[in-house]
């Protein structure tokens, strides 16, 4: 069993892997980027969007489909949780609530451990 700490750093993750997939593809489009210094990032481009799918994957399973909503927002949106209570028409103590309970529903990959 995970525990919610490390679904919530799993699910975190997202930011992260975004902002390498943006870095690997700027360091592609360098001329100097040729031979073996570009498989490496293309390998590594592929390992990144292999994990960006992982992660959107582990949000689809989440069983209720307005906390699939709310993990989307957050974090593949990357919206506050007070912009999220505001697009969805709920309190912000309530979207803080569903949040805990999204993160906790999360069924991480046995890839994770």
């Amino acid at each position: 069993m995970r525990t919610v700490k490390e679904s919530l750093t799993y699910i975190q993750g997202y930011r992260w892997n975004m902002l390498n997939i943006n870095h690997i593809e700027e360091c592609l489009k360098d001329p100097k980027c040729k031979g073996e210094k570009k498989e490496e990032y293309l390998r590594r481009l592929n390992h990144a969007l292999d994990r960006k799918r992982e992660i959107e994957d582990t949000i689809q399973r989440v069983p209720d489909d307005r906390l699939v909503m709310l993990l989307q927002l957050v974090y593949i949106e990357d919206l506050s949780l007070e912009m999220v209570a505001d697009r969805m028409g709920l309190s912000y103590s309530h979207i803080a609530k569903l949040h805990r309970k999204a993160i906790a529903s999360i069924a991480l990959p046995d890839s994770t451990g």
